[in-house]
């Protein structure tokens, strides 16, 4: 049975944290507790949010035996949650 590799999910971030470039340019601000809806990228083989600044965050990533990973500053939401974020923002518009 081929393994399908989710294209989005939601995470929540477990800590206040932002990244810098090279040089000590913001590229993004994350808060704890922030929820994020989370996008695969399928040439990179790796999942992405942004910020609140429409900033892109890297999440995670698929290794090579098609696990997805997700960084330590973020847990994965429940599948009871994002089902009901869906619903609710289906019927929000």
């Amino acid at each position: 049975m081929e393994q399908t590799i989710p294209q989005f999910f939601y995470v929540k971030a477990n800590m206040d944290f932002e990244t810098t470039n090279r040089e000590g340019v913001l590229k993004n601000k994350v808060h704890r507790n922030d929820e994020f809806k989370v996008h695969y990228k399928e040439q990179t083989q790796e999942y992405f949010t942004t910020d609140g600044e429409s900033r892109e965050v890297f999440v995670g990533q698929v290794n090579e035996n098609g696990v997805v990973l997700i960084d330590d500053a973020f847990s994965l939401m429940p599948i009871s949650q994002q089902r009901f974020d869906y619903i609710y923002k289906s019927f929000a518009g």
